[in-house]
């Protein structure tokens, strides 16, 4: 419906800038396409993960970086510590700050559920690697 659409743009495209900036580099850094993307960029390339090619978003971005989570999880032929060592590096030290953001954003009415989603996944996760094997 038009009012997602119109949240949306509220949120993550705005007049200059949305609301908030669903992107690592933007958290780690402070600003866009850095070396926290690079860095992403790198491991997911030894992970055998590309963008597709009609995606035009930076590999960074929180939805596609979620993503590559789930593509790490439900390839059987990856090792758990591999999933934890691409967690710990690239979701863990700044997703949670985004879904806190995403969560208090003034805009943010259908997304606001979406961040305690992300923010509890992100919990799970953290209690999953936290676990002995």
């Amino acid at each position: 419906p038009q009012s997602l659409d119109d949240e949306y743009h509220a949120l993550f495209i705005g007049v200059g800038r949305g609301e908030t900036v669903p992107y690592a580099s933007w958290y780690l850094t402070g600003l866009l396409m850095e070396k926290p993307l690079a860095l992403l960029r790198r491991d997911l390339a030894r992970l055998g993960i590309e963008r597709s090619p009609e995606v035009c978003e930076p590999e960074d971005h929180a939805g596609a970086l979620c993503e590559s989570m789930a593509l790490l999880v439900d390839d059987p032929d990856v090792v758990a510590d591999t999933e934890r060592g691409f967690f710990e590096t690239h979701i863990d030290p700044w997703l949670g700050r985004f879904f806190e953001d995403l969560s208090r954003a003034p805009s943010a009415r259908f997304y606001a559920p979406v961040a305690v989603l992300g923010q509890r996944f992100l919990a799970l996760e953290r209690r999953y690697f936290s676990l002995p094997e």
